[in-house]
């Protein structure tokens, strides 16, 4: 699933001196100017190491992705195998909805844990529970074993949603923070493909008379590796915190030392300046803290985004595309789910190369009305006979292509830029799991709204969601594209 960014080499940095550092003051905000919308000038070390931690931080992006979109291909293999017969629609709705109970469970965690135990550790710590997740879902022998095993990794799912965006955040210079920002999304969409295309030598039906297919087990036990490969970097290569992490934890020195690495040492007094506004030095924030007006507008924008990117329809889609393939007459569902899956990667490509250069407002604004154009198409085909299905499968794909280049990496991006450093980790939460709280109820009560106001329903439904969205990106979401983290604290700490 790496092999995208596999092509960076790591090579090895000369070492900073901690000893000259320690002599080297911390600038007074008034001693220099802040120049944060001049990019930096990078050697080609520091752009590698930054590249190599950002493919690093997003193997449990990739995880996030394979263990969405990896039971969608089993979905006749092990109802057969565990006999559900009659049960089987709703023992599939519990397997999908107790992944996503779980990351409910990671994305309240992930918030007190990437500020107390910093967000490289965080991501370290993460790693075990796709590990285990994957052993549990391998040895399954009935329901609720497996269950168990989604439950483990959705709680590591929710974990790296929160703590990879918010680590490429803190490492990422502002010019290059869109493009890298918008990674996760990218390995979560290379990661959803994979799911799939593992999934193509399972047979297309249950036959009882082969035995026990056990490649099954196997595509459930293949998110340890990216997970391996991620807890031996994280613990062996690159072990330093980021310099946000470092120095709200009074840990100067070695914040100096990273930020040497990260952008170079004619810049690190520009940088500290910038990050030491708003420093929250080793303050535990309170819930109650984090509702202060101060934040209000960054709550209203992260929360509603993260709500709205759910309801307008992206999971269902993914979940249950078989099903939208099938009733359109579609009879090849596995291929076509695949190449859905290879639609989506290919637009989040375009989406990290674009986000520093159009912004995030207009691809959100651009996005959004592409989604709701073709979801009143998608409704519209469901009237047409099955000889049409042809437009169906056209319609699902410039969705999906719209939503990959907009609200897929770009909701998921300004998350991680909006908050004050004070409260960003809890604030972060707030949002992530309300968009998993979104995505159970989608994914738990689509097909059953489906089934009341039938298929066109259900996409105008989403169409509208997606009219919301434009509307409230419109009146409430500024431009964060080339601004510092603490600039963009700035402009939303002034409230509506």
């Amino acid at each position: 699933g790496g092999c995208l960014i596999n092509a960076f080499h790591l090579h090895t940095l000369m070492s900073i001196s901690l000893e000259k550092d320690k002599h080297r003051p911390l600038l007074a905000d008034s001693e220099a100017q802040i120049t944060s919308n001049v990019a930096p000038s990078l050697s080609r070390a520091q752009k590698v190491l930054i590249l190599s931690l950002t493919f690093t931080a997003t193997l449990g992006s990739f995880n996030f992705g394979y263990c969405m979109g990896v039971f969608n291909t089993m979905d006749k293999q092990v109802p057969g195998e565990f006999n559900w017969g009659s049960d089987t629609s709703t023992n599939k709705g519990l397997v999908v909805s107790f992944l996503n109970i779980g990351a409910v469970i990671g994305a309240v965690i992930a918030g007190k844990a990437v500020d107390f135990f910093g967000r490289r550790r965080t991501l370290q710590f993460n790693t075990l529970l796709f590990i285990v997740g994957g052993i549990i879902e391998f040895f399954a022998n009935g329901l609720w074993l497996l269950v168990f095993g989604r439950l483990v990794s959705g709680v590591g799912v929710g974990v790296v949603s929160l703590a990879a965006p918010l680590y490429i955040a803190e490492i990422a210079p502002a010019h290059l923070r869109g493009a890298l920002g918008s990674v996760p999304q990218l390995m979560v969409t290379i990661g959803i493909l994979v799911s799939y295309l593992v999934g193509l030598p399972l047979p297309s039906s249950y036959d009882p008379a082969a035995g026990d297919n056990v490649w099954w087990r196997w595509m459930f036990l293949l998110a340890a590796i990216p997970a391996a490969v991620q807890l031996a970097l994280f613990s062996f290569v690159f072990t330093f915190e980021t310099p946000r992490w470092l120095l709200t934890n009074g840990r100067d020195t070695d914040a100096i030392a990273v930020l040497n690495k990260l952008v170079g040492y004619a810049s690190v007094d520009t940088e500290l300046i910038q990050l030491r506004k708003g420093m929250n030095r080793g303050e535990n924030v309170s819930w109650k803290e984090v509702f202060h007006p101060r934040y209000r507008l960054s709550l209203i924008i992260g929360g509603g985004l993260a709500m709205l990117q759910q309801l307008m329809g992206i999971n269902a889609v993914i979940f249950f595309s078989n099903d939208i393939f099938h009733s359109s007459g579609i009879e090849n569902e596995t291929l076509m789910t695949s190449i859905v899956g290879v639609v989506n990667v290919l637009m989040t490509v375009v989406a990290v190369f674009v986000m520093d250069i159009a912004g995030r407002r207009i691809l959100l604004l651009i996005g959004t009305t592409g989604m709701c154009v073709f979801l009143i198409i998608l409704g519209v085909v469901s009237f047409l006979p099955k000889s049409f299905a042809w437009i169906s499968v056209v319609s699902v794909l410039l969705y999906i292509a719209f939503f990959a280049v907009s609200a897929g990496p770009i909701v998921w991006l300004l998350i991680s830029e909006i908050y004050s450093s004070k409260v960003r980790g809890t604030a972060m939460s707030i949002a992530t799991g309300l968009n998993w709280t979104m995505c159970i109820l989608v994914s738990q009560f689509f097909l059953m709204i489906k089934d009341a106001i039938h298929d066109y329903g259900c996409f105008w439904l989403f169409a509208a969601f997606c009219v919301a969205t434009f509307i409230f990106v419109m009146f409430l979401v500024p431009e964060t594209k080339g601004r510092s983290l603490e600039e963009i604290e700035a402009i939303l700490s002034k409230g509506l």
